[in-house]
């Protein structure tokens, strides 16, 4: 049933059993302290910077996700109390969050290529990773990445977090990490993202950890599709970045991190009016932390893109409940390098080999859950993993024993007057 990936969401469509918005609405914000809880009309709303014409009915909680203008996020107190008025939770979120992502939305993509002057890291759909930069002298870890980026996304949501500390010789460290989230499957992965910035500021401040860390958010995604795929993925995020902040906030040892929701462009407020997404593609600079709209052309996709587009064939089908694992391709802990971890190639199934033959009108129908408006390029991609599949087992890249990482580092310079570009990579022979 299931036959094919696509870069919009689930990887991996089935022709039946789509799961609908509703199924996803069960995943509630855990509301632990009454204390926070303001009832619209009540004279407690005062204190509510977030007002809709939802909180003219319903009760709102602050959360300790803290928004660009330093004030607290209110979230309803029962999401099915949207649903009931016929309400989402993005669109609730267009009308109380402050307005910066209209100015990021409203400024053209910026685009990279391989002959960017720019050190640039791609994520591709289902992948995470994190660099780590230092003003610090005394720290040599710095890596050769100048700029995180992912684009192509529709349905999915490019989710980015950076922090920043003081070292214990007064320099600045950052952590900056990106993943394309492909549906809201991934609660442990995103855990686990945040917990690397936690460990990456103790490690940096040693046994003198005392200072503050905010960590920055930016969410870009997703548009008003019709069957709500889109706003499934933006109310499981929210909400579980809501429950973290909480979490984070009411730990006596962890309270030293603060949540802040600096960008969030998402379904209802990245769609174009038409159905149709405004930002497909993101970029954070690790130096400056400026972010922008990013569009990548196919040559910067970095190590062996094919082989990374396959993965996404070898995880549970879109109808699974089952957590999926989001693949770390870079990590401050191997400057550096870049990964390609083994894993097992989903067995090419019947009907298949059909999908090299469809025209492309058809085969968008068959693999895309927004084939109206994925870009150019998406069918040529779906043929190329098709025929990887076809043509190479996991054991022949991975060894016999599906056991053997491919690593990878940004190709040197033979010369200073060499054509080689910065965003080239060759691989690492293992010994």
């Amino acid at each position: 049933m299931v036959i094919a990936n696509s870069d919009s969401n689930s990887t991996l469509v089935s022709l039946v059993d789509t799961k609908p918005f509703q199924e996803y609405a069960a995943y509630e914000y855990d509301y632990s302290n009454d204390n926070n809880s303001c009832v619209a009309g009540d004279e407690s709303t005062s204190t509510c910077s977030s007002t809709s014409t939802f909180a003219s009915t319903a009760s709102l909680v602050r959360t300790r996700l803290l928004l660009s203008n330093g004030e607290y996020l209110y979230l309803p107190r029962d999401c099915h109390d949207l649903d009931q008025q016929g309400q989402r939770l993005d669109e609730y979120l267009l009308d109380v969050l402050p307005k910066e992502a209209s100015l990021l939305l409203s400024n053209p993509p910026k685009r990279f290529s391989s002959t960017s002057s720019e050190r640039v890291l791609y994520v591709a759909q289902g992948e995470r990773a994190n660099v780590a930069t230092s003003t610090s002298a005394l720290d040599s870890s710095d890596d050769d990445v100048d700029v995180l980026v992912s684009d192509q996304a529709t349905t999915c949501h490019i989710l980015a977090f950076r922090s920043s500390s003081t070292t214990t010789n007064e320099g600045r460290a950052s952590l900056t990490s990106m993943t394309h989230l492909d549906g809201p499957h991934y609660e442990d992965c995103i855990r686990s993202m945040v917990q690397e910035h936690v460990e990456y500021h103790h490690q940096q401040q040693q046994q003198d950890f005392n200072n503050q860390v905010t960590l920055d958010i930016h969410v870009v995604g997703g548009f008003d599709d019709d069957d709500g795929t889109s706003a499934a993925i933006t109310q499981w995020l929210v909400l579980l970045l809501a429950q973290l902040a909480d979490e984070y906030g009411s730990s006596s040892s962890l309270s030293f991190l603060d949540f802040c929701l600096k960008t969030c462009a998402v379904t209802a407020m990245n769609d174009t009016g038409d159905s149709c997404p405004i930002g497909r593609g993101f970029a954070v600079h690790l130096e400056t932390g400026n972010v922008c709209l990013a569009k990548c052309d196919q040559d910067l996709g970095g190590p062996v893109p094919v082989l990374r587009s396959v993965r996404l064939w070898s995880s549970p089908e879109p109808s699974s409940q089952q957590q999926r694992s989001l693949s770390v391709v870079h990590s401050y802990r191997q400057p550096n390098i870049f990964v390609v971890h083994p894993f097992v190639f989903r067995k090419p199934c019947k009907g298949m080999e059909s999908l090299l033959t469809l025209p492309d009108d058809q085969l968008l129908q068959c693999t895309s859950t927004s084939p109206l408006v994925e870009e150019e390029g998406f069918c040529h991609a779906i043929r190329q993993s098709v025929r990887f599949l076809q043509r190479y087992s996991c054991q022949q890249v991975f060894g016999k024993y599906v056991h053997r990482p491919l690593l990878f580092r940004r190709r040197r310079r033979r010369r200073p007057s060499s054509k080689d570009t910065l965003n080239e990579w060759e691989p690492i022979m293992m010994m």
